[in-house]
């Protein structure tokens, strides 16, 4: 008898297992030790991990289009309510169940990718306990594994380890999966070629898992080039390790070897401390700032490193000013005394040899992309035909994917990494470029783009060369400069650590609401769907009057106001009655640099002191005190205004005195028509701007540094401000 019981366990045991196996999303299988998911039915479950995070269950309990085997958290209700709630009910109907009381905000389908086939796999063991099965990929190399007792991977990648673990990506995009305890030491990492594997029976020392030499690639025209930002903030190395050739961080020199990048002398190539330096009118790059909180991402909770510790950043750029897409890239590039394309590549080349003789491991990190504004007349190559506005947006945007597999297949066929190269790319501010480029994001599966620059300091403010000169708006600022390169760096960060598939903050959705003078807009990207929350800020930016920075084209109704209802929702008010039914509308966003009209009319306008530059200058003066409204755009230095004509005035300083307000500047800065007293003095800032953002809580290991038109003080708030967009209203 006890043969044949062996054989009925056994059989039933087959088929159980074989349930589990090839069930679908809907089996559930009895065992002896409880219920038991199916493999689809658990995947289904994991690839919906975060979809949804509420602060309460009636608010939770108020979602009703999700369909069975949604999951989400509550977490800002009682104690009894908060956790992790499974959509029990059909779509259309209300039904949430609560499944436990684990948190799971911070675990995502994002951490390792999703396989299509699953078995069960002998994958080892961790601290005595069997791993018995996993979600693998068509290599048979697992991304996720399970212990036999727990029905969702989700739970099992938790509970395996006990509740000091956490659920942690590999830093580098090798590793499909790492878990780690809270004192770094990791448990066990999956590589996706299977040379990096690591399984630990009590947890040995960790490893960061990644390369000793880590390299950002910095590409495109004047903005990366640090076109006149100067005086430069980064004078010394921050701390972090980061690195440039003794050559400079701009490796293609147009007096040095620009067609010949393989006959440049071998001493330029020496590893120095990264700092900025100024050459003729170009200045801090975004480098700089890229390479700290790069680092900074890297070692945060991710592992023991610390900011002088490895890896070693170094960053290289290869590009220049006023150059058009297919000027820098491989399949284009025809001026044969400018090898833009060919100097960035072998100076990867070059930085190999490097790591190889001082027995490193090196590999690219990402390239960083900064160009746009020389196509933004809508001509694709120089002396080309001006394209339609769709036409030139889905040629550039073709270019551009074309570009960042070209740059990634190079680049590996000379580092030999396993990862993919990503392409980072900033949104450039105009209708041409900057939507080209967002195509290129949503499209290609490595392309991500940042956000826009709108936020930081132009070059306006700059000052070099004698007589002293100032930049022009396109232009950033060294402070602009650095601060956007944080953004960079943190986003190549979440790439790299989070294994985040990075998407900028952006609009999936705008309708009608019921109210003809309604309309909703519904976001995601940045921290939306980490649990961030939208915010309006005037204190930063100053308010875009009351539509801050919204507009309905084809002839719409202005909008007057703009609120947030919900997380990631806004809804805007509309003037008069509102849409027409029968009508088609745009809604438009960020086109637009107006700030605001001051509430005095220009009194006089005269002329001022000379300034400490040597410079003769003019005031304008407002006839109240008045500088108050004028505070938050002061703030991060000069600014326009204008009258209703033409005439456009760089204001420097803002002074109130005698009951008077009195607007600053340099004489040479007047231009246009002249003021008149009794002119509307309307503010503009250089670039076209937003007044939306998350409540990104990413820290800055750098502070603003140029008080000589700075305002400001302490850490770069690197929030995620809202792209520049049209969209139709449905």
């Amino acid at each position: 008898m006890a043969l044949e019981d062996d054989i009925a366990k056994f059989q039933r045991d087959a088929q159980r297992a074989s349930l589990i196996v090839n069930g679908d999303a809907s089996t559930v299988v009895e065992t002896d030790g409880g219920q038991v998911d199916s493999m689809a039915r658990a995947v289904s479950k994991i690839r919906l991990v975060g979809k949804r995070r509420v602060d309460t269950l009636a608010q939770l309990q108020q979602i009703v289009e999700d369909d069975i085997h949604w999951l989400a958290e509550v977490e800002r209700d009682t104690r009894a309510n908060n956790g992790v709630y499974e959509k029990t009910a059909p779509a259309g109907s209300p039904g949430w169940t609560k499944i436990g009381d684990t948190a799971i905000g911070e675990v995502r389908a994002d951490l390792a990718p999703i396989a299509d086939t699953v078995r069960p796999d002998t994958a080892g063991e961790v601290d005595g306990q069997p791993i018995a099965g996993a979600v693998v990929g068509d290599d048979d190399r697992p991304a996720v594994a399970w212990d036999t007792q727990l029905n969702t991977i989700v739970y099992a990648v938790l509970k395996l380890f006990g509740s000091g673990a956490s659920f942690e990506p590999g830093v580098d995009p090798n590793i499909l999966l790492g878990i780690a305890s809270e004192d770094d030491r990791y448990f066990l990492k999956f590589s996706g070629d299977g040379k990096d594997d690591f399984l630990a029976g009590l947890g040995s020392g960790a490893g960061t898992g990644l390369p000793d030499v880590l390299h950002i690639i910095g590409h495109g025209q004047s903005e990366q080039e640090g076109a006149e930002a100067i005086p430069p903030v980064t004078t010394a190395e921050t701390g972090h390790d980061a690195m440039r050739f003794a050559r400079g961080a701009r490796t293609w020199l147009e007096a040095n070897f620009p067609a010949a990048p393989a006959s440049r002398p071998d001493s330029d190539f020496q590893l120095v401390p990264l700092t900025e330096v100024v050459n003729g009118a170009l200045g801090e790059t975004p480098l700089a700032g890229a390479a700290a909180m790069f680092k900074e991402m890297l070692l945060g909770a991710y592992g023991p490193a610390k900011r002088s510790a490895p890896p070693m950043i170094v960053v290289t750029f290869a590009g220049q000013g006023g150059r058009m897409l297919r000027e820098l890239d491989k399949r284009h590039a025809r001026d044969p005394q400018a090898k833009f394309y060919d100097t960035m590549i072998d100076d990867v080349r070059r930085l190999k040899a490097w790591a190889d003789k001082n027995q490193k491991s090196y590999a690219v990190a990402g390239v960083f992309w900064m160009q746009g504004p020389a196509n933004n007349l809508y001509q694709i190559e120089p002396g080309g035909p001006v394209l339609d506005k769709e036409e030139f947006r889905e040629t550039y945007c073709q270019d551009l994917m074309d570009y960042a597999d070209d740059a990634n297949a190079d680049i590996r066929a000379i580092t030999g990494q396993a990862g993919r190269v990503p392409l980072i790319t900033y949104q450039t501010e105009g209708e041409a470029s900057g939507e080209a480029q967002r195509r290129a994001a949503e499209r290609h599966p490595h392309i991500y783009m940042i956000g826009p620059h709108y936020h930081v300091a132009s070059a306006i403010n700059s000052r070099y060369g004698a007589p002293e000169t100032h930049g022009g708006r396109i232009h950033l600022a060294a402070d602009g400069a650095r601060w956007f390169g944080l953004q960079a760096g943190k986003v190549l960060g979440r790439i790299w650590a989070e294994r985040e598939n990075w998407q900028p903050l952006h609009p999936v959705e705008v309708r009608r609401r019921t109210d003809p003078k309604k309309v909703m807009v519904r976001l995601a990207g940045g921290r939306l769907p980490r649990g961030g929350r939208l915010v309006i800020d005037t204190t930063i930016l100053p308010a875009q009057g009351s539509a801050l920075g919204f507009e309905i084209r084809t002839g719409g109704p202005a909008v007057v106001g703009v609120a947030v209802v919900a997380p990631d929702t806004l809804e805007l008010a509309l003037a008069g009655d509102g849409l027409d039914a029968e009508a088609t509308y745009t809604l438009r966003h960020g086109q637009q640099s107006y700030a605001f009209t001051a509430s005095l009319p220009l009194a006089a306008i005269q002329d001022g002191p000379a300034l400490p530059n040597g410079q003769a200058s003019k005031d304008l003066v407002l006839a109240g005190p008045v500088a108050a409204e004028f505070a938050t755009i002061a703030s991060e230095g000069a600014f326009y205004v204008a009258n209703a004509g033409n005439a456009r005035f760089v204001v420097r300083q803002v002074i109130e005195t005698g009951g008077q307000t009195i607007l600053r500047g340099e004489a040479r800065e007047l231009t246009g028509t002249a003021f008149a007293a009794g002119d509307p003095i309307s503010a503009y800032r250089p670039f076209s701007f937003g007044n939306i953002r998350d409540d990104d809580s990413a820290t800055s290991p750098l502070v603003f540094a140029d008080t000589s038109y700075n305002g400001r003080s302490g850490p770069y708030p690197l929030w995620n401000w809202l792209i520049a967009f049209e969209m139709e209203i449905r």
